[in-house]
């Protein structure tokens, strides 16, 4: 199958393998049912390596700048 992908697929999308379609899934079915149905589904016997391998993270974290404002009493 990797072969096959890689022959199909066009040279900006390289980053994509296998792999990408099984961690899309588990973020999927972990946004909508919960980390213990990804684990379940992924077949892990713990939800940590579900979190740490598998379920996307957000790549902006929030702004929190506003805690060091400046704010006259």
């Amino acid at each position: 199958m990797n072969r096959q992908l890689r022959t199909a697929r066009p040279d900006h999308l390289a980053w994509i393998h296998p792999h990408s379609f099984r961690k899309t899934v588990a973020t999927r079915i972990e946004q909508r049912y919960g980390t213990l149905a990804a684990s379940r589904h992924l077949g892990h016997s713990s939800t940590a390596v579900t979190e740490n391998a598998y379920l996307a993270r957000p790549k902006v974290q929030a702004d929190y700048t506003n805690a060091f404002a400046y704010s006259p009493d």
